[in-house]
C-alpha cells in the first residue's frame, strides 16, 4: 500500500492541482488530507490559486481515495460540500507499524501507543522522535511558514519520502 499524505490547502487549487497529479502519477493508494482543505483561516493571507469550491470539487472526484481528517479551519459547511465524512483522527495499521493521524491542533493522548503520529497545522515540516512514536509533519501545501517549501509525503514499505511539490525533489527520507 501507498500513501500519501498531505495538509493545510487551505483553498488553493493551484497547490492541490500539483499535488494531486503527484499523486495519480505515483498510483498512490489512499489520499490523506491533515486538514484544513478549503477556508484560509483569519491569521493565513490568502493562497495562491484560492478556489475553496475549486478544491472541494476537486477533492470529490477522489472521493473513494480520500481519508479526511478534520483541522481547525474546517467547518461544517466544508463538509457538506464534500462527498467524502471528515475525522477527527484515524488509525491504520501499515507494515506491522500503527500510524495515527490527526490534524494536530489538540493535545495527542496516549502519543506511546503508536509507532509514528502524522499531524499538519502547524504549516512547518518536522520529522522527529519523542520517546518510542516518530512524530512527522508534511507542512503545508499552500501556506509553508518558517522558510519552509510547500511539501508531501509518500509513506510506501517502510519509509516515508518528503517533497517539495513546485520541483518534486526529494527533501528527505526516513526509513521506520
Amino acid at each position: 500500500m501507498k500513501l500519501f499524505v498531505i495538509s493545510d490547502i487551505h483553498g488553493s487549487l493551484t497547490q492541490l492541482k500539483k499535488a494531486l497529479n503527484q499523486f495519480d502519477k505515483l498510483q498512490a493508494d489512499k489520499l490523506i488530507l491533515l486538514g484544513d482543505l478549503y477556508y484560509h483561516g483569519p491569521r493565513n493571507k490568502l493562497p495562491e490559486g484560492y478556489d475553496s469550491m475549486g478544491c472541494a470539487n476537486l477533492l470529490n472526484q477522489y472521493e473513494d481515495k480520500i481519508i479526511a481528517i478534520k483541522g481547525n479551519c474546517d467547518a461544517e459547511v466544508d463538509e457538506m460540500i464534500s462527498k467524502f465524512k471528515f475525522q477527527t483522527s484515524y488509525e491504520l495499521n501499515f507494515n506491522s507499524k500503527k500510524l495515527y493521524f490527526t490534524h494536530g491542533h489538540h493535545e495527542i493522548e496516549n502519543m506511546d501507543n503508536y509507532d509514528i503520529i502524522f499531524v499538519g497545522h502547524s504549516h512547518i515540516y518536522r520529522c522527529e522522535k519523542i520517546n518510542s512514536t516518530l512524530i512527522v509533519n508534511p507542512g503545508s501545501i499552500s501556506l509553508p511558514k518558517a522558510d519552509n517549501s510547500s511539501n508531501y509525503l509518500v509513506v510506501e514499505n517502510n519509509t516515508i519520502s518528503f517533497y517539495d511539490i513546485n520541483s518534486n525533489k526529494l527533501i528527505n527520507k526516513i526509513n521506520f
